[in-house]
C-alpha cells in the first residue's frame, strides 16, 4: 500500500486558517493535511514551522497567506514563487544585502502539480508562477521599500512576513516548501492601506 503525502500548511492569522481548511479539503484522497496558524512575522513562522516539522515529518510545507504587490495590475492574483528571500536583512559584508550570514541569499521553491490543482479547484484560477517573493518583519507601504527590495532581485513581486522564514526551516531541515499568496495591495500606491483591509473580506 502506498505511503499517503504528507502536506502541512502555514498561516499567519485565524483568517487564513479558515480558508486554508477549506483549500485543503480540495486535495486527492491520497494525502494527510494538517493546517496550522503561526501568528505574523518571521520569528513567530519560523518557530512553527519548526514544530510542524517535528511533530508531523511533512513531505510539503506550504506558506499561505496576503502580500502586496510590487507590480501594477496584480492586485487580486493567487501567485507562487520560484524563490523567496529576505528584504530587512543585513549581516554585514562579505554577505550580500538580504542574505543571513551562513545562509543562501534565495530559497528555492519546490514543485507540486497536486497542490496547484488544489489551489486551482479553490479558486477557480491556476496560480501564477513568479520569480520571487521578498518577507521581511515590516509591512512595506513606500516606494524606497520597494527599491530595496528591487535593488536584492529586480524580478520580486510581492512582498510578506512569513515565507522565506518558513523557508529557511525547511532549507535546514530537507522538507520541500511552497509559497502561495493572494495580493491584497500595491505597494506604494495611494489606497494601499484600504486595498488591504478590503482584501480580508474579498479574499479571506
Amino acid at each position: 500500500m502506498e505511503d499517503k503525502i504528507k502536506i502541512a500548511f502555514i498561516g499567519a492569522t485565524e483568517e487564513e486558517l479558515i480558508k486554508l481548511r477549506q483549500i485543503a479539503d480540495k486535495l486527492p484522497n491520497n494525502t494527510y493535511y494538517y493546517v496550522v496558524k503561526s501568528g505574523v512575522g518571521k520569528v513567530n513562522a519560523a518557530i512553527t514551522t519548526q514544530l510542524v516539522i517535528e511533530g508531523f515529518s511533512p513531505d510539503y510545507v506550504v506558506s499561505f497567506g496576503l502580500a502586496g504587490g510590487l507590480i501594477p495590475g496584480i492586485r487580486g492574483k493567487l501567485v507562487c514563487p520560484k524563490r523567496v528571500f529576505y528584504w530587512d536583512v543585513w549581516c554585514g559584508e562579505p554577505n550580500l544585502r538580504g542574505q543571513v550570514q551562513g545562509e543562501p541569499l534565495f530559497y528555492e521553491c519546490a514543485t507540486s502539480p497536486m497542490i496547484d490543482e488544489c489551489m486551482q479547484k479553490y479558486f477557480e484560477e491556476f496560480p501564477c508562477l513568479c520569480e520571487s517573493i521578498a518577507t521581511s518583519d515590516k509591512f512595506a507601504e513606500t516606494m524606497e521599500e520597494v527599491k530595496m527590495i528591487e535593488d536584492i532581485d529586480s524580478c520580486a513581486v510581492a512582498v510578506d512576513m512569513e515565507a522565506a522564514a518558513v523557508a529557511q526551516v525547511c532549507h535546514r531541515t530537507g522538507v520541500k516548501f511552497l509559497a502561495y499568496k493572494v495580493i491584497s495591495d500595491i505597494v506604494g500606491s495611494e489606497k494601499q492601506l484600504e486595498q488591504y483591509e478590503k482584501a480580508k473580506e474579498e479574499y479571506l
